[in-house]
């Protein structure tokens, strides 16, 4: 269903719910992002004709596999993209990149501003929960909503109420069969907490390993607050990830060759269906749309 607005940004009057996953906010916080200059605001940030590039390569690869509706909905609303009218689906690079714009300046703002205020340590935390893998071609069925509240749930259990990332995918395999390709969603967030130590601890007992696809499911470090730092929060390109036996270094490595069409395929479908605001996490933070740009206001735990 077509809902349209009147945008206090422009003026004119866009539509705000053109697809049902698209929330009020978040097509906002495009639109406002796509009226600010176009300057790079971290290094190796990419480029507005890169995700361009990206976006007709995903129109492509559906377009040689438009098989069903799903597959044929999809093709429509990406190549109805235009700056014009922003499809805000979350397989578009372009959407991808002006929230993801949107994001860091937000958690930038919101950082700067409390740096005085929060008198805990503020670190990155990723998590790769061992039992979320997905096989291939089941990844339609993979609830993010269900995977993000309980992840929240341990987060807060391990005392870190306030924070704020994303989820990310991989598509993972080992080059010698030592597990089977899969999915593997993860999340990584700011969170902020007085004892790291602890936390750690607490992590590593809540998100144990499988001691084989997935040897190391935490990491906590400190986060220095670089914009860099904090688009990895909301990541829009995603790996895929080999593991193999490297015989000069006598120890396992990781290469990363890119996804192969299929994978692409279905992780695009999925993104469509699921929706850019599914991929959020936020703790203790309330996301709006004021003033020409997308803002945090803290809420508490």
């Amino acid at each position: 269903m077509r809902h349209f607005e009147l945008s206090e940004i422009t003026g004119n009057f866009v539509e705000v719910r053109k697809y049902a996953d698209v929330k009020k906010w978040i097509a906002q916080a495009i639109e406002a992002e796509t009226q600010k200059s176009e300057k790079s605001l971290w290094e190796n940030e990419l480029t507005a004709e890169q995700v361009a590039d990206l976006r007709t390569s995903t129109i492509t690869r559906l377009s040689r596999r438009a098989r069903n509706s799903e597959i044929t909905s999809a093709i429509k609303r990406l190549a109805g993209c235009s700056r014009e009218s922003r499809c805000c689906s979350a397989a578009c690079h372009e959407c991808g990149r002006y929230f993801q714009r949107a994001f860091v300046r937000a958690v930038d703002r919101f950082i700067r501003k409390r740096k005085n205020a929060i008198v805990e340590r503020m670190v990155s935390i990723t998590i790769i929960p061992a039992d979320a893998k997905i096989e291939p071609n089941e990844l339609q069925n993979f609830d993010i909503l269900n995977f993000v509240r309980r992840l929240k749930s341990k987060l807060k259990s391990a005392n870190i109420h306030l924070g704020i990332g994303g989820v990310d995918f991989s598509f993972n395999e080992d080059k010698d069969g030592l597990y089977e390709p899969h999915w593997c969603p993860h999340i990584h967030i700011i969170g902020w907490t007085s004892d790291v130590k602890r936390l750690r601890a607490d992590l590593k007992r809540l998100f144990p390993s499988d001691g084989a696809a997935i040897q190391r499911p935490i990491r906590v470090t400190n986060f220095d607050g670089t914009r860099y730092g904090i688009s990895y929060r909301y990541k829009i390109t995603f790996d895929r990830r080999v593991t193999y036996y490297d015989d000069e270094k006598r120890r396992r490595k990781t290469a990363y060759p890119g996804m192969c069409s299929e994978q692409n395929v279905e992780l695009s479908l999925y993104l469509d269906q699921v929706g850019l605001g599914s991929r959020l996490i936020l703790m203790g933070l309330k996301a709006y749309v004021r003033c020409g740009g997308l803002k945090l206001k803290y809420v508490g735990p």
